[in-house]
């Protein structure tokens, strides 16, 4: 991998990370919601600070009623986001990011012939660009050092096709 490649993954995998932890903030948030006007500030509290161990079920009665009872509803859910959480460790991966092809292409056709005898044209490269020098220059370069003399080099607008009415629509 290059030094480029390098530091898109980590750039990516920073944020990545950030989204990651705000995820994780937010599904901590909406569990406890429900419990912060069902309990007072102290017995809230409480709960938040014990949610995340597991507790045995002597731990759990010497507990407040009311902090037991919202410590058992919450914890299948907790273990529901730990499992989770776990396995978002395990992605790996690089998002390179997406840019829209520009207004003029160039492509380069081979003369190819197919098994049944006929002669073919066959896309061997394309590319777009974003402004007419750029794409004129580009297949300056591409027709001086083309593979084979038979090779074409087209350029010119890229044509987007046109959109059509849906089927049950009057035009």
């Amino acid at each position: 991998m290059t030094e480029t490649g390098i530091q898109a993954y980590q750039s990516t995998r920073s944020t990545l990370d950030s989204l990651l932890q705000r995820w994780i903030d937010h599904a901590e948030w909406a569990l406890l919601r429900p419990f912060e006007k069902r309990l007072s500030g102290e017995e809230y509290q409480q709960l938040v600070s014990i949610y995340k161990t597991a507790l045995i079920e002597e731990e759990i009665a010497s507990l407040p009623q009311n902090v037991a009872k919202a410590y058992r509803k919450l914890v299948s859910r907790v273990n529901l986001i730990k499992r989770l959480r776990s396995r978002i460790g395990e992605l790996r991966g690089y998002f390179p990011r997406f840019r829209e092809p520009g207004k003029f292409y160039i492509t380069v056709q081979r003369q190819e012939e197919g098994q049944a005898g006929n002669v073919r044209m066959v896309n061997i490269f394309t590319t777009f660009a974003n402004s007419e020098w750029e794409v004129t220059r580009m297949a300056k370069d591409l027709e001086e050092n083309k593979e084979f003399p038979t090779d074409r080099v087209l350029y010119g607008p890229r044509c987007s096709s046109p959109r059509t009415s849906s089927p049950g629509f009057r035009s």
